[in-house]
């Protein structure tokens, strides 16, 4: 895949509308250098495309790094297809020291579940902005999309996300 070809996935994953699309993860370098982003997809097959065609290219220095890298992260990626986007899928996929980190995955259903750290600090940051309450009501569905693009991790580097499953805090930047 060529460089614009990745560049302009990358952009399009980002640009899509979670609510037209089946499932989505929420990715950062490990270094905080590049902004942390949601970007969805129509299957768990094209999200795991994505990891080991876009993301993968993006963060390994040289062929032999990305030849090392795809393997240990296909092999962490081995069960998604069939289990679906578990927690301890992701756990895996986390434990391969590519220079990223998978903050969450699942659909925006899941997201707005509020029953992992990672959705119950969105949306906490999301009630935040928009002045109170809990939870996001059908008719604020457009104003939290939105909000999804223009979350960020605002600690700058690994290790300072203040919960228990790498969750990074967010601010609208």
């Amino acid at each position: 895949m060529i460089v614009d070809d990745r560049t302009h996935r990358d952009a399009f994953a980002k640009f899509r509308n979670p609510r037209s699309t089946k499932v989505g993860y929420h990715i950062g370098d490990e270094l905080g250098l590049c902004q942390c982003e949601f970007k969805w997809f129509d299957s768990v097959g094209d999200l795991i495309h994505h990891v080991l065609n876009v993301e993968l290219p993006s963060f390994a220095y040289d062929q032999d790094d990305q030849d090392n890298f795809r393997r240990r992260i296909a092999r962490a990626l081995r069960w998604v297809a069939v289990e679906g986007l578990s927690e301890e899928a992701r756990a895996d996929l986390n434990q391969v020291d590519w220079g990223c980190t998978m903050y969450w995955w699942g659909s925006l259903e899941d997201l707005l579940s509020g029953k992992t750290q990672f959705s119950r600090e969105v949306l906490g940051s999301f009630a935040v902005k928009r002045g109170g309450g809990s939870g996001v009501m059908a008719v604020e569905i457009p104003a939290f999309v939105e909000f999804l693009r223009c979350c960020c991790k605002s600690d700058g580097g690994p290790g300072k996300a203040p919960s228990s499953d790498n969750s990074p805090p967010y601010t609208r930047h």
